[in-house]
């Protein structure tokens, strides 16, 4: 058997080829102004592609049909875009907002939980929300065990129900996880309502079909991301709100702070604020294609449940290339710039603080932290790494 033994072949080569074309033209996106050129961004840069590259074959060929949906993680400790948050776990289903589904599972432990569905952005109307239906953890019915059910669908059912529209085509779980070494994450699977059998085999037009799609991804993710934020960057090192929040449906139940970080390898940027009460907050920080600094083996994020507060109430977090001896450190993975976000979630105010920050020189901080600030040692420094680690392999069981 040979090329051209199928009525199909011709098609099949034509559009790996054109595939094939399209990466090779997204590298582009590496090396356009404004995207630091060091060594290590352009690496990056190129690891940024290749992750994105296996997400959108998993949404565009592997998970592609809203008839037969089945979640899977679109961020992982080493596949990431769009600003994730080291303490969450995404999980992903397409959907066809016209069917009804039903999720069932165990709630498990996971500080902060939310499921919602979602529709196209170009296919939601000017000033509403893409996110069209949402269940909060607090808010999720179970029986005495944590097991669950939710209807997700047009029309309105008794308990737990998740609202969709026909433009909705997808559902999103956030698990967002406190303590990563003591809370247990959810156990959950979707299905269609009905006895449908199983799907149809893979397709030559559907492969051809999942192929550019595939290819589109690559190239629409990294433009769009690199154009969000560079509003943040014209401003850096000052925390903004979010520009598009009430439109993509981030944060959901909560605000989302923005700021483009730019802190040289002799420099610190201190953050400083007194939290509202609020069921969850968070800093994460990511690098200048909006993914998240490894957060296997550096400080990426500090949280609310994870990081201490000063004598007074108050949060200090120091942004720098080396270690500041103090607990709340974001390490910026020896990069120069990025992007960090602030979420503030369930606040009991609807206008949270906007922390203060300072741009030093790294062998002042010392001496500008009060005589009673908290300190880390070494030794500390390798516990708290030890324990961040544990808790990535008990969250994503791995």
């Amino acid at each position: 058997m040979a090329y051209g033994d199928t009525p199909h072949d011709a098609m099949l080569k034509e559009a790996w080829e054109q595939f094939c074309d399209d990466l090779k033209g997204a590298s582009s996106y590496i090396f356009d102004d404004p995207a630091p050129a060091t060594a290590l961004d352009r690496a990056r840069g190129f690891q940024y592609l290749t992750q994105n590259i296996a997400l959108g074959i998993e949404v565009n060929v592997e998970h592609s049909d809203p008839l037969y949906p089945d979640f899977f993680r679109p961020m992982t400790p080493v596949r990431k875009y769009g600003g994730d948050n080291p303490d969450c776990i995404y999980l992903r289903a397409l959907l066809d907002g016209s069917e009804t589904y039903r999720i069932s599972g165990n709630r498990g432990g996971v500080h902060y939980l939310v499921f919602g569905s979602y529709r196209p952005a170009e296919l939601t109307p000017e000033g509403e929300s893409a996110e069209v239906g949402r269940i909060m953890g607090k808010d999720l019915i179970t029986n005495w065990d944590g097991s669950f059910e939710i209807i997700v669908s047009p029309d309105e059912h008794p308990g737990n129900w998740l609202r969709t529209v026909p433009e909705v085509d997808r559902l999103t779980v956030r698990q967002f996880f406190g303590d990563w070494a003591a809370e247990a994450p959810i156990d959950v699977m979707i299905e269609r309502v009905g006895d449908h059998g199983p799907p149809e085999p893979m397709s030559p037009e559907r492969m051809a079909r999942g192929l550019a799609g595939a290819a589109g991804w690559v190239g629409d993710t990294a433009s769009y991301w690199r154009w969000w934020q560079q509003r943040y960057r014209e401003q850096p090192n000052t925390f903004r709100t979010s520009a598009t929040q009430g439109t993509v449906g981030a944060a959901p139940g909560g605000i989302i702070y923005h700021m483009y970080w730019m802190v040289q390898p002799d420099e610190a940027l201190l953050i400083e604020f007194t939290p509202p009460v609020c069921d969850y907050w968070e800093l994460e920080l990511n690098d200048y294609w909006m993914t998240s600094i490894d957060y296997r083996y550096h400080m990426a994020g500090v949280n609310c449940r994870q990081s201490p507060t000063e004598r007074d109430g108050s949060a200090r977090v120091v942004v720098s290339h080396k270690d500041p001896g103090v607990p709340n450190w974001l390490s910026t993975g020896n990069m120069n710039e990025g992007h960090i976000g602030l979420r503030w979630m369930q606040c009991e105010t609807d206008e949270p603080p906007f922390p203060e920050t300072r741009l030093v020189k790294l062998a002042d901080l010392d001496g500008l932290l009060p005589d009673d600030a908290l300190r880390m040692d070494a030794e500390g420094r390798r516990a708290q790494l030890a324990h961040r680690r544990r808790g990535v392999a008990r969250r994503f069981r791995v």
